[in-house]
C-alpha cells in the first residue's frame, strides 16, 4: 500500500476515533451533570414539606434583598452616550425629523387615567415621551420595577390584556414595545435599553418578546424578571397553526396573513411536517424557550448543557417567578401575593373580566389546532429534549413557590363556581375608565 494511502487512512481513522471519543464525552456530560428526565420532574433534592416551604421563603426574600440593596447603590451606569442620543434608530434607517416615537396611550377613549404606553425602543431617545422618574420622587422599591420578557404562544397576550385592567385599578405604567420578532440585539442596543428602562418613572411594568438581559453588565440595577412558560411542544404546535390560521382575534383574510411558507404546505399538519422532516419542525426551532432565559449570548441559541445551565442559572439569580401556562389560576395567585402593588386582584379579573376584556382575554386560541400523534409526540419530545430539562425545572420551583405561599391548587379548590363571587370592593374600574 502506497504511503500517502497509508497517511490518508490513518488520518482518517484518528478522526473518526476522536468523533466517537467526543461524542461519548458529551453523553457522559449530560447524563452525568443532571438527573433530569422527560417522565420525571425536575427534582434538586427531595425535600421535608416544612424545609420546602423554608427554602423557598428564604429565596424570594434573597431576590427581594440583592435588588434592594443594588438599588440602594445608586445608578453607576456605564452606557456609551454616543449610543443614545444620536438620533438613530437602531434597524438601519434614519429617523425622521419627527419620528413617530410618542407612545399611544388609551386615553382618547378611556380618560386620562389609563397607564398604558407603546414604547419604539428602536429609536434611543424614544424614552423621552414616556413617564420619566424626577428628583421629587420617593426611592423605588425592587419590586416597583418589573420586566416581562414574555416568551411567543405562552399565554401574553391574554395577560397582557389583564395588565391594561390592572395598570388602571393598582397605578402602574404598562409600557409595551412595538418591536416585534427582535428578541437578540446588539450591544449597543442593549446599553440603550437597560438606559432607557433606569428613566421610568415607577411602578412600572415593561413587556416585550426579548431574550434576557443582564442589567449589572452596564452597571445598572437589575429589575424583577417574570416570565410564563408551557409545554414546549404543545407551545410548538400552537405556533404552527397559528402562522397558518390565526386566532379568534387574528384571522387570516381579516388580517394580514402572517403565513409566508410554500402556499402547498399551509394546510400541511404538523404530524406531516414532523415525519416528512420539514425545516419548521426540526432543527433549531425545537429550541426556543430555552434562549429567552439564557440570554444575549450568540450560544444561548444553538442546543447544549451550556444554554440550559445558562438559563437556569439566570432564573435562579434574577427572575422573581416563571409561572406555567397550564396553571394560569395559579401563577395569578402567586403574582398577587408576591406583587401585590401590581398583581392585587389578577385572578378576579380574568375569571370574571369586565366588558372588552371578556373578548381580549379569550380569544387568543389558535384555530384549527390539531394534537400530535403519540408517534410524533415522542419524536418531538426527543428532540426538544433540552426544552423539556427547563420545562422541568421550571415547574418544580413553580411547584415549590405555590407550596411555601401557601397557595392551594386552584383546580382543587371545593368549587369553582363560588370562586371570583366575592365583592370588588376597591378594584372596580372607575366608570371613566370602563373597558
Amino acid at each position: 500500500m502506497a504511503p500517502k494511502l497509508k497517511k490518508v487512512l490513518l488520518g482518517g481513522l484518528i478522526l473518526v476515533s476522536a468523533t466517537i471519543l467526543t461524542w461519548m464525552q458529551l453523553y457522559s456530560k449530560i447524563t452525568t451533570v443532571t438527573n433530569i428526565s422527560i417522565s420525571e420532574p425536575y427534582e434538586l433534592k427531595r425535600l421535608k414539606k416544612s424545609e420546602l416551604v423554608q427554602q423557598t421563603k428564604e429565596l424570594i426574600q434573597s431576590r427581594l434583598l440583592r435588588a434592594e440593596s443594588l438599588a440602594n447603590e445608586g445608578p453607576s451606569l456605564k452606557i456609551h452616550k454616543a449610543n443614545i442620543d444620536t438620533g438613530n434608530n437602531f434597524i438601519g434607517r434614519k429617523a425622521p425629523a419627527t419620528p413617530i416615537i410618542a407612545p399611544k396611550t388609551l386615553e382618547q377613549k378611556y380618560g386620562s387615567c389609563v397607564n398604558y404606553y407603546a414604547w419604539n425602543d428602536a429609536y434611543p431617545d424614544s424614552y423621552k415621551s414616556l413617564p420619566l422618574k424626577s428628583e421629587e420622587d420617593s426611592p423605588a422599591q425592587p419590586q416597583d420595577r418589573v420586566v416581562f420578557n414574555r416568551v411567543g404562544k405562552c399565554g401574553s397576550r391574554s395577560v397582557i390584556a389583564l395588565l391594561r385592567h390592572l395598570a388602571i385599578v393598582n397605578n402602574f405604567s404598562l409600557i409595551s414595545s412595538v418591536v416585534n420578532n427582535m428578541t437578540v440585539i446588539h450591544e449597543a442596543w442593549q446599553e440603550s435599553l437597560v438606559y432607557s428602562i433606569e428613566q421610568f418613572k415607577t411602578p412600572f411594568l415593561v413587556q416585550r418578546h426579548l431574550y434576557y438581559v443582564d442589567f449589572t453588565n452596564y452597571g445598572a440595577k437589575p429589575p424583577v424578571y417574570i416570565n410564563i412558560i408551557r409545554d414546549p411542544l404543545a407551545r410548538m404546535v400552537s405556533q404552527y397553526y397559528f402562522k397558518r390560521f390565526g386566532d379568534r382575534k387574528i384571522i387570516n383574510g381579516t388580517h394580514k396573513d402572517r403565513y409566508s411558507g410554500p402556499e402547498e404546505e399551509r394546510n400541511q399538519t404538523f404530524d406531516d411536517c414532523v415525519l416528512r422532516s420539514k425545516w419548521e419542525c426540526t432543527g433549531l426551532n425545537t429550541f426556543y424557550i430555552v434562549p429567552f432565559f439564557c440570554g444575549q449570548h450568540r450560544n444561548c441559541r444553538t442546543p447544549s448543557m451550556w444554554a440550559l445551565n445558562q438559563a437556569i442559572e439566570n432564573v435562579e439569580e434574577d427572575y422573581l417567578f416563571v409561572g406555567i401556562l397550564e396553571e394560569l389560576e395559579d401563577s395569578l395567585s402567586v403574582l398577587e401575593r408576591l406583587l401585590p402593588s401590581m398583581f392585587k386582584g389578577a385572578l378576579e379579573h380574568y375569571l370574571h373580566p369586565l366588558g372588552e376584556d371578556t373578548s381580549a382575554m379569550t380569544s387568543t386560541a389558535t384555530l384549527h389546532k390539531k394534537k400530535p400523534s403519540p408517534q410524533v409526540e415522542q419524536i418531538m419530545k426527543e428532540a426538544m429534549w433540552f426544552e423539556y430539562q427547563f420545562y422541568n425545572y421550571v415547574r418544580y420551583k413553580f411547584n415549590q413557590t405555590r407550596d411555601a405561599l401557601g397557595i392551594t391548587p386552584y383546580k382543587s379548590r371545593p368549587s369553582h363556581d363560588t370562586w371570583g363571587k366575592l365583592k370588588k370592593e376597591g378594584l372596580s374600574v372607575p366608570d371613566q375608565c370602563m373597558w
